[in-house]
């Protein structure tokens, strides 16, 4: 990932935890602050949130569903090339 979109990635996460700490839940907030975390390579962060989004609204829980499982993926991928690397 080249060093500005990393800046843009973290300046984005910050935004959203002052919007998200001043009060304002809103599925959408956690949700893209995931997709900025898993931009990132912070895997266990973007499930935290997506599973926020999805305890904030259900009903339109699918999307945020799939990421969960897609960093599972990853993380499970990172474990077994670390595995390999010994």
């Amino acid at each position: 990932m080249k060093r500005g979109t990393m800046r843009k990635c973290g300046l984005c996460i910050l935004l959203f935890a002052v919007v998200i700490s001043q009060g304002c839940h809103y599925s959408y907030q956690f949700y893209n602050r995931g997709l900025e975390k898993y931009h990132l390579g912070d895997f266990e962060g973007a499930i935290e949130d997506f599973t926020r989004a999805v305890e904030l609204d259900p009903i339109k829980s699918d999307k945020a569903l799939e990421e969960i499982k897609f960093c599972e993926s990853k993380i499970k991928r990172q474990v077994i090339n670390k595995m390999k690397s010994y």
